[in-house]
């Protein structure tokens, strides 16, 4: 049961290249919370500390 996903498990993303661009602490293999998917489905939304981002999905992907 350890790898049960409930309902409240929001997905999350994990970095494939460094975006320090956008924010330090998005560098290559670090994994992050999803908090939505932009409408225009080329971004996905990631909420860190007060801020929303929007990271390329090219530069990470959905686990």
């Amino acid at each position: 049961m350890n790898a049960q996903i409930t309902f409240w498990d929001k997905p999350k993303v994990i970095f494939i290249e460094d975006d320090i661009e956008l924010c330090n602490d998005f560098k290559k293999g670090t994994e992050w919370e999803l908090y939505s998917i932009q409408e225009t489905g080329k971004n996905y939304i990631i909420y860190h500390k007060g801020i929303f981002y929007h990271p390329f999905k090219s530069k990470c992907k959905k686990i």
